[in-house]
């Protein structure tokens, strides 16, 4: 009779226990909240933190979730001046966002650099997936991208080797593509060696071996201008002018 009772009792005190699963670990200064499921250490020869397991680490303006962060610290160890974030990252500021699998923010420089395939990274309405790695400078607002990615913008796809933009706010501004690209309107195709955009103009410039294809029209040239608002296509050749003209695939 004894010994049920106390097995009762012992199943109900388990059951009023918290789960060790849940548990997190915390570790807080100044301008930085850091917690993890796993385990947080403080490591003093490297000054900085090492955590694990869904950690998520607020520093700033910037929330970082990761499966592993590393956190350095600044001369008096109470202040995050660099990090590095593995394994399932997403690092968000503002209407900034961005999934990769690895993440290094200098927090002095306010340099980011993802990495890991695929990037996928967020401006607002403005979408961008690479291959390679994005080189964020956010405080003079440049996004370089080392290798192959795709850019939407406006209802507009951007496919190209590298390229890089300037961005205001949550929103691209410039962009500049090398290495060949190809762009997708909503009735024209175009490629070219050579892209530049200015979104306050609406239009962009395609340079080197210029096509432009809508149905079944296909036509090449040196050199077109795209106004993205009103689908229009000012194509150019060469000195021989073989083909010059204003096309409209609205």
């Amino acid at each position: 009779m004894i010994s049920t009772v106390f097995r009762a009792l012992l199943f109900l005190l388990c059951l009023s226990l918290p789960s060790l699963g849940s548990t997190q670990t915390r570790a807080t200064g100044d301008g930085f909240d850091l917690t993890a499921n796993d385990a947080i250490r403080f490591d003093a020869d490297a000054a900085g933190y090492e955590a694990s397991g869904d950690v998520q680490l607020v520093v700033g303006p910037w929330v970082v979730l990761a499966d592993q962060v590393t956190a350095r610290l600044d001369p008096s160890q109470t202040r995050v001046t660099t990090l590095g974030a593995r394994g399932k990252v997403f690092i968000q500021q503002d209407g900034f966002r961005a999934r990769a699998a690895a993440a290094d923010l200098d927090l002095s420089t306010q340099g980011l650099r993802l990495s890991g395939a695929p990037v996928n990274l967020q401006l607002g309405e403005d979408r961008l997936i690479t291959d390679g790695a994005v080189v964020f400078a956010v405080e003079q607002g440049t996004v370089t991208i080392e290798d192959a990615f795709v850019l939407q913008l406006d209802g507009t796809s951007f496919s190209g080797g590298r390229a890089q933009a300037q961005v205001m706010g949550d929103r691209v501004q410039t962009v500049s593509v090398v290495g060949g690209v190809q762009l997708e309107g909503p009735s024209v195709k175009l490629a070219a060696d050579r892209l530049a955009l200015d979104r306050e103009s609406g239009s962009l410039r395609l340079e080197g071996g210029v096509v432009v294809q809508s149905g079944g029209v296909l036509l090449s040239g040196a050199a077109a201008v795209y106004d993205l608002a009103t689908g229009t296509v000012a194509l150019s050749n060469d000195d021989a002018q073989r083909v010059t003209g204003v096309l409209s695939f609205q």
